[in-house]
């Protein structure tokens, strides 16, 4: 087995470059079965083979214009039970440590050090407990008013 001669470079850039490929093949692969296809249709269905695309393109666009509302409040609930478990772990993890303080101090071990120890962890708990106000205020709010955010130099009669 010999030792590949490329160097870091090479080696990211023919990740690039596979990832790419990943990409353009299928629409690649895609393009030609289309193109075949489409071919034959004509052949056999003359002008009307043109439907076939359409009644796909229609029907694909038809069932995400029904789902989009149920499958963006799926996820925003999976997103947000998977934060809540995150937040509930690390609020346990700090209480944990604040049980542990206080045995340290009960026992007399170095005061100074233990006090600038639990204020920093009570700052710390202040700021999850509003982290986790903020993103239930986020959560609450309707998509749509995310979504209407303005952007700087684009015309809101757009």
């Amino acid at each position: 087995c010999r030792r590949s001669r490329m160097n870091v470079l090479e080696k990211a850039e023919v990740g690039v470059d596979s990832r790419k490929l990943l990409v353009l093949l299928p629409m690649w692969i895609s393009f030609v079965l289309g193109s075949t296809v489409g071919a034959y249709a004509e052949h056999l269905f003359g002008v009307y083979a043109l439907f076939i695309p359409a009644s796909t393109t229609l029907s694909i666009g038809l069932g995400y214009m029904f789902l989009r509302r149920f499958l963006d409040d799926m996820f925003t609930r999976i997103e947000q039970e998977g934060l809540r478990e995150r937040l509930n772990d690390m609020q346990e993890a700090f209480q944990r440590a604040g049980t542990r303080l206080s045995e340290a101090e009960s026992q007399g071990k170095s005061s100074t050090n233990l006090q600038e120890i639990d204020e920093e962890m009570g700052a710390m708990l202040e700021a999850l407990d509003e982290m986790e106000r903020g993103m239930d205020d986020f959560c609450r709010t309707p998509r749509r008013e995310h979504e209407k955010t303005p952007i700087r130099g684009v015309s809101e009669t757009i």
